[in-house]
């Protein structure tokens, strides 16, 4: 239940700055079970296809993050490119908050896996804490040397792709593995990241960077996984690196198989969908925001400002001639609290 709801979740971060409420409706329901629930089957029933075959995916490397990153792709490439562009976050606190929940909550997905509370789950526990530190100390690294400063985005970023790549593999590989696992996952991702945002943007607007992140970091972690799985650390059956080249093989095949279907099978529902419902809004929404075309709420209450009327007093100023009514606008002018308070004292509000 936990992965069925979180994997629409990162598919709809994609495009959700364009999408149709109603039209995602129809699609969500959809898109599970043409496409994740079969999928979920053949790679964790012991009858399934995938699993038969002898590959491993512990927490969901193939089956969330694969699909949910493809389908991101097929869906934000249907839908085309954003009108509005911003290189901004909306909100940083936000994103750190949301980056610690979903640190925390990745424990719960990972170390749950194992079904009980042992040493297998503290194993992975301790994976998935140690790919996240490593991959975003990468990440941090990797913004100093493109002479970048050090942004809490890219920490938060980081953290999360590293989050990604372990989950395929967390109860199967050692503590060294997991470290390469955050390393090699934030490079690939972190140059990935920077091509599609300079080259294919016009093309592919993946507005939360589902696909470069969770698609393609979860096609790596599924090889990397088929590569250091390890019989002492709890795998079931030896990786590539441990006498088992064959493993590698079998899941390049997989991993490409998948790809395909996901991307198609997605991009068909996308098309089916659209013909009763538009999958996107109209223009004039979309420029306005969705919380307010569609939603009729706006995302945060921003006291708005007033004029100031010089010689006169309008309830709040003290002083003719200098009276300020009006909160900063922070975005516009950092400088404008301080000199604010500075001239007139602190600004109050009702």
């Amino acid at each position: 239940g936990m992965f069925a709801i979180i994997t629409p979740a990162i598919i709809v971060g994609s495009i959700s700055d364009r999408v149709n409420f109603a039209a995602l409706c129809v699609f969500i329901p959809l898109w599970h079970i043409i496409v994740y629930c079969p999928v979920t089957h053949m790679v964790w029933t012991s009858n399934g296809i995938i699993a038969a075959w002898g590959l491993l995916d512990f927490a969901g490397g193939m089956v969330v993050h694969m699909s949910a990153g493809c389908s991101a792709f097929a869906c934000a490439l249907f839908i085309g490119p954003s009108k509005v562009r911003t290189e901004q976050p909306a909100n940083i606190p936000f994103m750190v908050l949301g980056t610690s929940l979903l640190w925390f909550g990745w424990f719960g997905f990972n170390a749950g896996s194992a079904f009980a509370a042992s040493v297998y789950a503290s194993h992975a526990f301790l994976n998935t804490n140690i790919a996240a530190v490593v991959s975003m100390l990468v990440w941090m690294l990797q913004d100093q040397m493109m002479g970048h400063s050090y942004k809490v985005t890219g920490m938060c970023l980081g953290a999360i792709v590293g989050l990604v790549i372990i989950t395929p593999a967390a109860g199967y590989v050692n503590v060294g593995a997991a470290c390469i696992f955050g390393i090699l996952g934030s490079v690939f991702c972190y140059w990935l990241l920077h091509c599609m945002i300079k080259y294919l943007r016009h093309i592919i607007d993946d507005t939360l960077d589902a696909f470069a992140c969770h698609g393609m970091g979860g096609v790596l972690g599924t090889l990397l996984t088929a590569c250091f799985q390890n019989p002492n650390a709890g795998a079931s059956i030896p990786g590539a690196f441990y006498g088992n080249p064959m493993e590698l093989g079998k899941s390049i095949a997989v991993v490409c198989a998948l790809v395909v279907w996901y991307t198609l099978a997605t991009y068909a529902i996308c098309w089916f969908v659209n013909l009763f419902l538009s999958f996107r809004v109209n223009e004039e929404d979309e420029l306005m925001g969705l919380d307010m075309s569609k939603h009729s709420e706006a995302p945060m209450t921003m006291t708005p400002r007033a004029k100031i009327l010089p010689g006169k007093k309008n309830g709040i100023g003290s002083n003719p001639g200098s009276t300020v009514n009006m909160v900063p606008n922070l975005e516009a002018d950092p400088g404008e609290a301080q000199d604010m308070i500075m001239a007139h004292g602190a600004p109050h509000t009702a």
